[in-house]
């Protein structure tokens, strides 16, 4: 590819040990991985000691952007890779808003960092260049004080990182969160509170008027009638426009995943928090859908409750005050929490009080208590100290048959897409956990992607794979998925013809799909590597899996496609498609 291809050409690599920042080239090797995601995961498999902690300084936090970011439609994100404290494997959690853009700009497609610094560090990037400054100023501020005293665009961790809450996300200056598998924690064990940029410079583009003409062609689409459906619902209501529909579908958690029908669901709906608190929306970086939410509480103009956390925080437990969750989700933000995994972790709680795990008084409905226990959680205190350790953990310690109702997969709690509709494959062997955003069964077998040869009849262990593959890619050209295929406007054709374009590149759809292939094994064998990963840990809970009595036979379906053996490990004959060398430890 040539210089003008849309990346910057260099990585920051800081060792918060050492004190010491280096610019580096991005190799061509790397670039081969695309960007975000793809990029990332190489950089942790290749440099992380086997079997490295967590929360150590070996292990290794990378911010890192694609060659799309801020240079077409739907790309104003960046991506956060490292091992998952929560789980021990490879964690990673893609953020929206501005920040990676402005990283860009800055003139840094992304940043690896090491080791642990002495006292709370801000790393200040700024055109090309980069200090360490002291943070203790910040160390021990939520993200709404940092809000109000820096005027840079920033990320950063609140208390729940800084205590190692293995919950912890990270949030950017627009309460945008990489919210899942801990990246919080991670930042926070390195005691690196923030990370501001600050930058003009924009990435030359191989052809750049291809590059506008293939925007524009794909943004005019969006005007077709069911797209145009589509964003608008997303435009008034934002992501809270699918909960209504989703209950209806009984694929929402509720109580806990014990229940599939709640009536008190239309008090927090968002047709509710439109009619009393909203304010105007919000968008990313080049995005025409504006899912944002800018609602008032009280005096503040803050971020507000997405579909996620409105039924984490809110059908999960029985919550049917529209200002206590609120509360909740302000809360999630000002601490640095995932609400995915907070609304699980308290709804867990509140069953093993329910069952007679738990003296504390933990009751369904009582949202004063969930937001108590919260505070607990993200400060470690009490009970929560126990559940600050995620939610595998957290029912090791209670004891009992509490690991019947920790709702997760692989120490990942459930995402609000309930497993009994399809989901349980997905779920199951998903790369990082629980996760919706990598297995979409539902939007691609409805809305098959005919690039990848896909029907509606495929099998779904078929459709499963091509999700997950494809999934991949759009984490590493760092896009968002509302607007890419198989939900969105944007086909597989228009984003490889607009890589192309940017990049120099020659990428076809099957070429795309076979890298997006070696992404998710290379994560898959990161899993063997470091947590003896295999097809014990491929499953689900037992609540969810008493109707669908042919999940293994689906799971050995899936393994079969992936070319993996019977234990869910990649084969001889994969790794040599995929020109990846077999590890030793192998």
């Amino acid at each position: 590819m040539s210089k003008s291809d849309g990346y910057t050409g260099k990585i920051l690599r800081v060792n918060l040990s050492e004190e010491s920042i280096k610019q580096e080239q991005l190799s061509e090797d790397l670039k081969s991985y695309i960007g975000g995601l793809g990029i990332g995961t190489k950089i942790i498999y290749d440099s992380t000691p086997r079997n490295c902690d967590a929360l150590g300084p070996d292990n290794i936090l990378v911010f890192m952007t694609g060659p799309l970011t801020g240079n077409t439609v739907m790309s104003g994100r960046h991506e956060v890779i490292s091992k998952s404290p929560a789980t021990g494997i490879m964690g990673f959690a893609s953020c929206g808003g501005f920040w990676g853009t402005e990283l860009k700009r800055a003139g840094f497609d992304g940043i690896v960092i090491s080791g642990i610094a002495k006292k709370p560090t801000l790393l200040k990037i700024e055109n090309e260049n980069a200090e360490l400054l002291d943070a203790s100023e910040y160390w021990g501020k939520g993200i709404y004080h940092l809000k109000k005293n820096i005027d840079k665009r920033f990320v950063a961790i609140g208390s729940a990182g800084e205590n190692l809450v293995k919950v912890a996300s990270i949030i950017d200056n627009d309460e945008r969160s990489a919210g899942r598998s801990g990246m919080g924690a991670v930042m926070g064990s390195k005691k690196l509170k923030i990370i501001t940029v600050k930058g003009d410079k924009k990435p030359e583009l191989n052809d750049p008027e291809k590059v506008k003409e293939l925007t524009k062609k794909t943004t005019d689409r969006s005007k077709d009638f069911i797209n145009k459906m589509l964003i608008d619902n997303y435009k008034k209501f934002g992501t809270g426009a699918m909960f209504g529909v989703a209950h209806l579908m009984m694929n929402i958690g509720i109580k806990n995943w014990s229940s599939r029908w709640w009536a008190n669901h239309v008090k927090i709906s968002a047709q509710e928090m439109r009619k009393k608190y909203f304010e105007k929306q919000y968008y990313c970086h080049r995005c025409i859908i504006g899912c944002g939410r800018t609602i008032r509480k009280g005096d503040e103009l803050v971020h507000g409750p997405e579909y996620e956390t409105m039924c984490a925080l809110g059908t999960m437990l029985l919550n049917s005050s529209l200002e206590d969750l609120i509360e909740l989700n302000w809360l999630c933000n000002d601490y640095g929490m995932d609400t995915i995994s907070a609304g699980g972790l308290i709804a867990f709680a509140m069953e093993c009080f329910e069952k007679g795990l738990l003296d504390e008084e933990l009751k369904w409905g009582d949202s004063k208590k969930a937001i108590a226990l919260l505070k607990q959680i993200a400060q470690k205190q009490g009970l929560g100290a126990t559940l600050a350790s995620g939610i595998r953990e957290s029912a090791e310690k209670i004891g009992g048959n509490a690991k019947d109702f920790a709702m997760n997969v692989k120490g990942l709690e459930l995402p609000q897409h309930d497993p009994r509709l399809g989901m349980d494959l997905a779920y199951a062997t998903s790369s990082r956990g629980a996760d919706h955003l990598q297995g979409q069964p539902h939007f691609t077998r409805f809305m098959p992607i005919k690039e990848f040869g896909q029907e509606i009849t495929a099998s779904k262990a078929h459709i499963i794979k091509i999700s997950q593959d494809w999934n991949v890619i759009v984490d590493s050209l760092v896009l968002c998925k509302f607007g890419v295929a198989p939900q969105g406007f944007m086909t597989v054709t228009d984003i490889v013809d607009i890589l192309n374009a940017i990049t120099g590149g020659d990428f076809s759809a099957i070429e795309i799909r076979m890298l997006g292939e070696k992404i998710f094994t290379i994560q898959r064998l990161y899993g063997v590597r470091e947590a003896k990963i295999s097809r014990k840990d491929d499953t689900i809970q037992p609540l969810f899996l008493e109707k669908n009595k042919n999940f293994n036979e689906e799971l050995e379906a899936y393994y079969r496609r992936r070319n993996w053996d019977i234990n869910g490990i990649p084969t001889d004959r994969l790794l040599s498609k995929l020109e990846l060398d077999k590890p030793e430890w192998l």
